[in-house]
């Protein structure tokens, strides 16, 4: 009876050796993917969370607060939900530092063919002179929502929402959404800046 010999135990004691290796570093990199992905989805709520936010106020003008109406929604501005700096919690003994931040761009439904109807969205930067000379009013707003965070071996990461807010309020949104019950009302805005 033959035994194996010396380089044939090391051939295959090599193989395992590297097999296991390869093993552990697939583990290693699948956990890291878990742990990306968890923390992206967790920003991802944290942005759909704001645009909720900005979405859900309550006048179009606020009487007596400027965080519940559609004209103080700016750039980091308006909202129940503060901006900066978030401690989330990720699972029950980490939490993690999300960056929230908010760009608003003001959006006008204007007459760019100039056939007198209105035909395109235009940012107040796209109007023409003679429209920024009028007084035009906001109706709807660009808004798009930033979180970022730094994973677990310190790279930086961002993820982004974005969506349009009209100036109508959620109680008349049905309304607005369902034209067969009625037709959708215009609501203007005698805003010139925002």
């Amino acid at each position: 009876m033959r035994g194996f010999s010396f380089v044939e135990l090391l051939i295959a004691t090599s193989l395992v050796a590297l097999s296991g290796a390869g093993l552990i570093t697939l583990q290693t990199h699948l956990v890291h993917m878990n742990e990306q992905q968890t923390l992206r989805t967790h920003a991802r709520f944290l942005a759909q969370e704001k645009l909720d936010d900005l979405a859900n106020f309550q006048w179009l003008t606020s009487p007596t607060s400027a965080t519940d109406d559609f004209r103080s929604i700016a750039s980091n501005k308006g909202g129940q939900m503060n901006g900066g700096q978030i401690v989330y919690p990720v699972s029950a003994v980490t939490s993690v530092r999300f960056q929230r931040s908010w760009q608003s761009t003001a959006l006008f439904f204007v007459d760019t063919s100039g056939d007198g109807q209105p035909d395109s969205w235009q940012t107040r930067s796209q109007l023409s002179l003679t429209q920024r000379s009028l007084p035009l009013s906001v109706q709807a707003k660009h808004v798009v929502v930033t979180v970022s965070w730094t994973n677990f071996h310190g790279r930086l990461n961002t993820v982004t929402a974005e969506g349009v807010i009209a100036p109508i309020l959620a109680a008349r949104a049905g309304v607005a959404l369902n034209p067969y019950v009625a037709p959708i009302p215009y609501v203007g805005l005698s805003v010139a800046s925002n």
